[in-house]
């Protein structure tokens, strides 16, 4: 009986150990393929069969995983050996032996916030994160290149106080550093191509001199605006467009030297530099912005660029202590008050080929002061000081009359322009409310653009040299009536349009008193607008859509969006009809075209769905 009591008891202390060891799967595979990712800094492993749980060692400190994968991020930097074992788990469970070893080195990290970019090639500073005070950009980031710094990466970040960029550095985004307004230094690598939309803007006490790198063809808007400690500026021989207030308020730079691959600054690109003291404008500028010099009070002189075409409004404008100004003969236009309260400027060398001067383009200046009333700019009539004069009697050798000159006559009845007169700028007369006469003279070339807009009494109107004896005009140089030019001349009834105009623009005897024949509006031998209710009368009255014999042109716009007009006959003495003449006419269906026609311009029967037959 004992006998067989121990045996039963052995069988026991079998059974137990069998059940503490007998599921020890010593023979669990041990984890595989570790790998750790350089960007995520995770750790990973093939997954092991029948394993609940994965225990990671790393250098002898040992953490649980449920997962094929674990971070690294949280360890401190410096070297490590990390291995990995398999638990099945379980009161009983057993465990792989532990992975091959690998080793890891955790870098110190810059405390930026990275991103990965260009097909995770690369990296952009995304976030200036936990770093502060005087931040270095390293070239590398976990193994691959740092290449741009990200839109407001580090905007707005009073604990940055100055920024070394690697030259690996090739965009610098928008607005990257704008309002850092405790950075003294910061650096544009050479690599660097693009530079984002105001990207230093407001960074009030930056003391770096500025490089602008070859590579950069292309300065954005608002990028220096309001740096006003930076010391100085150089831009880079490839750089073609300078974007608005690129450089306003720099207020330290004592000079501005525009390269020559420079086409165009924009407006106020330059405005109030006022430590400025010279300015040199490159062979490749050809147009200045809108105020883009304005407020620069450390000019004494300037000389426009050799091949500059247009000075934009304002572009000089305040440039108070500017005594001269010359300007090469490519200078065209010159925009309103491009000079205005440069109280100092005394003499302008003027572009012998300017064809547009703009409203008060010298006022305020000392040319405008010391003149009695009417003020002349070179061959210009620029400004008149008195509106109310008694007589406005224009210099003969006047070449041009500029844009507004005089604009809201108060008195003046009567104007006579010399013969040497060429060009009456856009608004030069408008609104002036008592002129009933204006006699152009034998040598205007073109009327711009409401130039005698709102003369409500202006009833007289010679274009050109006028034969007393015949009541003809003799001779005339008038090629232009441009658009709305004696728009709202209420007592306007009758006007005898030269041989030599080819062009009347839209609306030019819009609300004038000339007579219209079967709804169709004519001055002279030209037609100009249409009435609807005139020509629905007509057209009631049987009216077929011919046009009156001896019609020489068909102005700009005059039948635009005319419902009314099916039919379309132009006499034989039609030589000439303007762009966009019958544009959107909806319901024309067809047109007669004389012999006599030399062309048809741009858009003249431009969206006229029902137009189906033109015949010649």
């Amino acid at each position: 009986m004992k006998k067989f009591r121990f045996v039963i008891f052995f069988s026991l202390i079998v059974c137990c150990l069998l059940a503490l060891f007998g599921c020890n799967k010593s023979d669990m595979e041990t984890p595989k393929n570790l790998v750790i990712n350089q960007d995520t800094l995770v750790l990973s492993w093939d997954e092991v069969e029948d394993a609940r749980y994965y225990t990671i060692s790393v250098s002898g400190k040992n953490d649980d995983s449920s997962k094929t994968s674990y971070s690294l991020t949280k360890l401190d930097p410096g070297e490590y050996t990390i291995k990995v074992k398999a638990n099945a788990g379980g009161r009983n469970g057993g465990s792989s032996s532990w992975s091959k070893s690998i080793p890891f080195v955790r870098e110190e990290e810059p405390g930026m916030i990275f991103k990965l970019i260009n097909e995770g090639t690369e990296y952009e500073v995304a976030n200036v994160g936990t770093a502060e005070g005087d931040i270095v950009v390293p070239s590398e980031y976990r193994g691959r290149p740092v290449t741009s710094i990200g839109r407001r990466a580090f905007a707005s970040k009073p604990m940055v106080t100055s920024v070394v960029l690697p030259e690996t550095i090739t965009n610098i985004g928008e607005q990257a550093f704008n309002k850092c307004s405790y950075l003294k230094s910061v650096n544009i690598p050479a690599a660097v191509t693009s530079i984002g939309t105001k990207a230093f803007q407001s960074c009030g006490v930056l003391e770096s001199a500025i490089v602008i790198p070859e590579g950069v063809t292309e300065i954005p808007d608002g990028v220096f605006n309001y740096c006003y400690k930076i010391p100085s500026i150089t831009i880079g021989s490839n750089v073609k467009t300078i974007g608005e207030f690129a450089f306003a308020s720099c207020t330290s730079i004592p000079k501005i030297e525009i390269p020559d691959s420079v086409q165009s600054v924009g407006l106020s690109s330059f405005s109030d530099c006022t430590a400025a003291t010279t300015l040199t404008m490159g062979t490749g500028l050809v147009q200045i912005g809108n105020e883009a010099f304005s407020g620069c009070v450390g000019l004494t002189s300037i000389t426009v660029g050799e091949n500059v075409k247009y000075i934009g409004s304002g572009a000089f404008m305040k440039c108070i202590n500017i005594e001269s100004v010359t300007m090469e003969d490519d200078v065209v236009s010159i925009g309103g008050e491009a000079f205005a309260d440069c109280a100092k400027l005394a003499e302008v060398d003027m572009s012998s080929n300017i064809v547009s001067v703009g409203y008060q383009a010298f006022v305020n200046t000392k040319i405008w002061t010391d003149a009695s009333n009417i003020v002349y700019v070179g061959d210009w009539l620029v400004d008149t000081k008195v509106k109310d004069a008694a007589v406005y009697e224009i210099e003969e050798g006047t070449f041009g009359i500029a844009i507004g000159a005089f604009a809201f006559l108060t008195t003046v009845n009567s104007i006579t322009l010399p013969n040497s007169v060429k060009i009456i700028d856009s608004q030069a007369f408008v609104n002036c409310n008592e002129l009933t006469t204006v006699i152009i003279g034998s040598g205007v070339e073109v009327i711009r653009t409401r130039a005698f807009g709102s003369c409500v009494k202006l009833s007289n109107v010679v274009l050109g040299e006028y034969d007393w004896n015949t009541s003809k005009i003799k001779e005339s140089s008038l090629q232009r009536i441009e658009q709305y030019a004696f728009m709202n001349c209420k007592l306007l009834s009758y006007i005898d349009i030269p041989d030599t105009v080819e062009f009347i623009g839209g609306y030019a005897f819009r609300k004038t008193a000339l007579i219209s024949v079967n709804g169709v509006m004519y001055a002279d031998d030209w037609i100009v607008d249409y009435d609807d209710m005139g020509m629905l009368m007509a057209m009631m009255m049987g009216w077929n859509g011919e046009l009156k014999e001896g019609t020489r042109g068909v102005g700009e716009y005059a039948f635009y969006k005319a419902q009314l007009l099916s039919n379309v006959v132009l006499p034989e003495s039609v030589e000439i009809i303007n762009r966009c003449a019958f544009m959107e006419a909806s319901a024309l269906n067809s047109v007669v075209l004389p012999s006599t026609l030399t062309s048809i311009e741009e858009y003249t029967f431009y969206d006229c769905p029902s137009l189906y037959a033109v015949y010649f």
